[in-house]
């Protein structure tokens, strides 16, 4: 975050795509991922996973929702982002489920859009 934070004191635009780990405190109250699972669905993507790190190889779908809100940066501000969420349906009982939380200074309105940083 901070990071972000000084290309904005120095004005300088930081173009970022950060794959989100924490659940992070909204500055208007409430959670991050509580926020986001509300978002409308942009639609759905459907993929072949390979097999991997003892996973079988098996097809996914994931249903894509974005929101653009606005985080704490830490320095009594608030910064906008964008936030996208893409989460497996019906993942084959026993399997991890496939979810990318990912976060970007982009301003997504589209399913391609969100596709293109999911990718």
């Amino acid at each position: 975050m901070a990071l972000l934070v000084r290309a904005r004191q120095l004005e300088h635009a930081a173009d970022y795509l950060i794959r989100c780990q924490h659940d992070r405190a909204l500055p208007e109250g409430g959670r991050l991922w509580q926020q986001l699972a509300q978002a409308p669905v942009l639609g759905q993507v459907r993929f072949e996973l390979p097999a991997g790190r003892g996973r079988k190889a098996r097809s996914v779908t994931q249903r894509i929702r974005v929101q653009r809100v606005q985080l704490d940066d830490g320095a009594r501000q608030c910064l906008p982002v964008t936030c996208v969420l893409a989460e497996e349906m019906g993942a084959p009982k026993g399997a991890k489920p496939v979810l990318w939380r990912l976060l970007s200074n982009r301003q997504v309105d589209t399913l391609e859009q969100a596709l293109q940083l999911i990718d």
